[in-house]
């Protein structure tokens, strides 16, 4: 689960604060409709995106294993000066891997990714960004295996060009009473920068994949999805990358939940939440800041 590169590779909010499992046991099925969150009521058949990616806002959610041997762990972070949500996604064992994200009132935000990466077709997985040259490939390098790299690992700062925020990748508000929607729009794109730093440095470097290029993706609400182990997970946000960076990039949002699955369209590659654990770091590569309410 990885993001976005350029070029024909692949790249790239719970209205209580309790338990998860309290939260469970008062989901309603269905759309919640006309509840209030920071502040407006929302209208019948308007959900807020945040109740999907994130499994709670006053403290850490449950530490889950995926089908790749990695960790899946949210982790709320405060409010920016700005007052935003701030949130992270641990995604190891090691707390090595995460990304950064805000939440404003019109859109979920990604601002950082340590864990980028691109997909390699010929081994079916991913191999991590190394600092180099852009545009100069580079032989497949795994961070968790502790693979050696001439001039370290990158991690990215993605951008929205329209306004130089972080990359847009949900609205924060979304309709289910109008189905499967395109975002920016049906013909439109996202203009976005992938900007390369390094994780030695928490500097810039240069890097294969870093540049400027489009981004299109539809989202749907689904009332259930069957994740690959058989376990069934009801009021779903499913997001589809259908144009530019992360083409062929579908992610799952399960309401209470958070995060629940990644697939690659046009390869076998799946990346679901498949157990809990105990084991998962703290973020720790290019990162400040304590875990704080968002709540």
């Amino acid at each position: 689960m990885k993001k976005i590169v350029l070029g024909s590779l692949v790249s790239l909010a719970l209205v209580g604060c309790g338990p998860i499992d309290q939260v469970e046991e008062t989901q309603q099925e269905g759309v919640p409709q006309g509840v209030t969150i920071d502040g407006p009521t929302l209208a019948v058949g308007t959900i807020d995106l945040f109740n999907y990616i994130a499994p709670g806002c006053g403290g850490a959610g449950p530490q889950y294993t995926t089908q790749v041997g990695g960790r899946r762990w949210f982790l709320p972070k405060g409010y920016d000066g700005s007052g935003r949500k701030q949130f992270l996604y641990v995604k190891g064992a090691n707390g090595a891997d995460y990304e950064s994200f805000t939440a404003d009132g019109s859109w979920i935000r990604l601002w950082k990714d340590t864990s980028w990466a691109y997909f390699e077709p010929s081994i079916n997985s991913y191999c991590d960004e190394q600092c180099g040259s852009k545009g100069v490939p580079t032989t497949c390098k795994h961070q968790w295996a502790n693979d050696p790299t001439p001039a370290g690992y990158a991690y990215q700062n993605p951008k929205d060009m329209g306004d130089y925020g972080g990359q847009k990748i949900l609205p924060r508000y979304f309709n289910t009473d109008l189905g499967l929607q395109y975002f920016p729009s049906s013909t439109g794109a996202f203009n976005i920068l992938v900007d390369a730093q390094s994780e030695n440095s928490c500097g810039d470097c240069a890097s294969w994949h870093e540049g400027q290029g489009p981004q299109r993706y539809t989202i749907q609400h689904l009332a259930s999805v069957t994740a690959p182990n058989g376990i069934v997970y009801s009021n779903v946000i499913k997001k589809v990358i259908v144009y530019g960076l992360g083409q062929n990039e579908v992610y799952y949002y399960a309401y209470g939940k958070g995060w629940i699955g990644y697939e690659v369209q046009g390869s076998t590659y799946k990346d679901w939440i498949t157990g809990s654990t105990g084991s998962t770091g703290s973020p720790y590569i290019c990162t400040n800041g304590a875990t704080a309410s968002i709540c």
